[in-house]
């Protein structure tokens, strides 16, 4: 069978997926990727300046560890509730308009953490933090692999993760930066620099095209057809000719209702467990420890000088084994997890031959990815 005659016998939705399936990874493309890493390096931004900042925030607000705690999963705590609406508002209001709203909304609440009068505050603004990241994970993800050409796809989907560690490395040289002038409100300057950057994206973000699928999903063919051509130029005469006729479109448009119960179905219940307990793994040491690392070395660093005291060694020497038996548990798992996705390198392609649409470089997704995986990944096996 000639590929004229396959493509005359798709409907033209398929037909316009196909054209972007199949064609070259572009400069367009490139920069939309780049757009919309946004929210994932500043998850990574975020995680490591309010580490730095936290030994320094205690003694200003007279903070208790449980306060301490409370502060520190406050962005966590966000970014579930973000995770949890994002998808389901990028399908009714769109990709690109949730994306430029969530980088607001970190601003926003960078803000209010660099402007916190005490700990209430900082906990308010490290939750609306939170928030934005949440709801940029399965926006941003949905968004670029609605615009990537299918050869390229997956490693620009496991690029967006990798932007975390980025971030986190921004962060570190912003961070000692600010050190060095030796303030002691040094942490405020660390949270405003989250809010620079988030602006930054948010005004960049405009001069993106909303996903071509989801305006073809929402019956806006003409503003379908000029977000193609901006994406893949040279298919122009084509796009114009397929997307001329609206009635038809309309009607080769599939209408799916995929719930989250979908995930869970037989067909997806592996798949689901395969992208999400190693994820889980993973941010047990990424949240659970590395938010609190630099507390832990100054509280370490505080019982070793009590240590030297002949009244206090025998207690401090027990809690030093305590925090070390802490690291050394954490370290373990975090090898544990690594390890197994070393020992099955084609464990990722061996997936996306099954239809998974999105493995990244740690083997997995966590919550925020469930809401990708709902208002996406699903939809796009369906269609395929």
């Amino acid at each position: 069978m000639g590929w004229t005659q396959v493509v005359n016998e798709i409907s033209p939705s398929q037909r316009l997926t196909l054209l972007l399936d199949q064609s070259p990874l572009k400069g367009i493309q490139r920069w939309l990727w780049v757009l919309s890493t946004g929210g994932t390096l500043l998850d990574g931004f975020v995680l490591f300046a309010l580490g730095v900042a936290m030994p320094l925030i205690i003694p200003v607000f007279h903070m208790t560890p449980d306060i301490v705690g409370l502060i520190g999963s406050a962005l966590v705590m966000g970014a579930v509730l973000g995770a949890g609406i994002g998808g389901r508002l990028a399908d009714h209001l769109g990709r690109k308009r949730l994306m430029v709203a969530d980088m607001m909304i970190i601003a926003i609440g960078a803000a209010t953490s660099a402007l916190a009068n005490g700990p209430a505050m900082l906990f308010v603004g490290q939750f609306i933090v939170g928030i934005g990241v949440g709801i940029d994970f399965p926006v941003s993800s949905s968004y670029i692999s609605e615009i990537s050409p299918k050869r390229a796809r997956d490693r620009m989907m496991v690029a967006t993760i990798a932007c975390q560690s980025i971030g986190m490395l921004l962060a570190a040289a912003i961070t000692v930066i600010l050190l060095s002038r030796g303030s002691a409100q040094s942490w405020r300057l660390f949270l405003w620099s989250e809010g620079l950057i988030a602006l930054l994206f948010f005004v960049l973000r405009f001069s993106a095209p909303d996903s071509p699928h989801w305006l073809m999903s929402r019956g806006r063919f003409t503003e379908a057809a000029q977000a193609f051509i901006r994406i893949i130029p040279e298919q122009r005469e084509t796009v114009l000719q397929i997307t001329g006729d609206h009635e038809k479109l309309g009607a080769s448009i599939p209408q799916l209702k995929a719930g989250m119960a979908t995930l869970f179905s037989p067909r997806y219940r592996a798949r689901t467990a395969l992208v999400t307990i190693p994820w889980f793994l993973m941010d047990i040491a990424t949240y659970g420890v590395g938010l609190f690392t630099p507390v832990i070395f100054r509280i370490d660093r505080n019982l070793r000088k009590n240590a030297r005291s002949r009244r206090t060694r025998p207690r401090s020497r027990r809690r030093q084994r305590h925090y070390r038996l802490v690291f050394a548990v954490w370290f373990s798992a975090w090898n544990l997890e690594r390890s197994s996705v070393r020992a099955h390198p084609n464990a990722v392609h061996r997936f996306r031959r099954h239809g998974c649409r999105h493995v990244d470089v740690n083997g997995g997704c966590g919550p925020n990815e469930l809401r990708f995986a709902h208002s996406t990944c699903v939809h796009r096996v369906h269609r395929v």
